[in-house]
């Protein structure tokens, strides 16, 4: 069971990094962006207990609930190939080109 919960973390460590730059291509703000980026913690610090309850009260049926975690993280990874772009975002010197008055 080891095996599956090293796993998890190999599979999910080199996306997160990544996900605000994710973000950003696709055109959500950053003030949503850093949002996502300072609750996602929270979310895993009160995840591991309440998953850990579940694993533990039904101990039956662990590997059949920690498959259907790791099937909707997958999922939800997914899903964020279909959020629809937003309009590209302004580089800061095309801003200033477009603002010269010749």
């Amino acid at each position: 069971m080891i095996y599956l919960y090293e796993s998890f973390f190999a599979a999910s460590g080199p996306i997160l990094p990544f996900l605000t730059v994710y973000g950003k291509q696709l055109g959500i703000s950053e003030v949503v962006m850093g949002s996502i980026t300072a609750v996602l913690p929270f979310g895993f610090l009160l995840s591991k207990p309440f998953f850990g309850f579940l694993l533990d009260y039904f101990h039956q049926h662990r590997k059949l609930l920690f498959m259907l975690l790791i099937c909707a993280m997958s999922g939800f990874y997914i899903l964020l190939y279909f959020i629809p772009q937003g309009p590209p975002p302004v580089s800061a010197a095309g801003f200033l080109d477009s603002n010269v008055s010749s």
